[in-house]
């Protein structure tokens, strides 16, 4: 009879341990998932300064499974800096990644060519 629950207790441990594993992966590819879908669009939103257009896209953002919070800060000087954020910032931050903003923007120096450049212009922190 012990021997019996303590295999039933072992077999219960180990579905729970494995279910939460698919769900940790699980929210790992939503993550990244923003990461190759969303980011270029936010980050060009976030150039142009399209509050609307980030407003919008949070939304979207915050729809995907297990994605609690999100936020977006500007990297600048200004004391008008633009930070969105939507969802529950005092929620438990069990998963947190902050991911860099880039553009790249085609500059011309003194006498040469076009390059394009490669600037930072904010984070976009995911909680899930």
């Amino acid at each position: 009879m012990i021997c019996s629950l303590f295999f039933t207790l072992l077999s219960s441990a180990f579905q729970l341990y494995l279910g939460y594993k698919a769900d940790i992966l699980e929210i790992h590819k939503n993550i990244q998932f923003i990461e190759d879908s969303y980011l270029p669009s936010i980050a060009n939103s976030v150039y142009i300064l399209d509050e609307e257009q980030l407003k919008l896209q949070l939304k979207g953002v915050l729809q995907l499974h297990d994605i609690i919070y999100i936020e977006i800060s500007e990297t600048t000087d200004a004391k008008n800096a633009l930070v969105l954020h939507l969802g529950d910032p005092k929620s438990s931050r069990d998963i947190v990644r902050v991911l860099p903003l880039v553009v790249n923007r085609k500059v011309q120096q003194k006498n040469q060519n076009l390059t394009m450049r490669e600037r930072n212009i904010g984070t976009l922190t995911i909680v899930a």
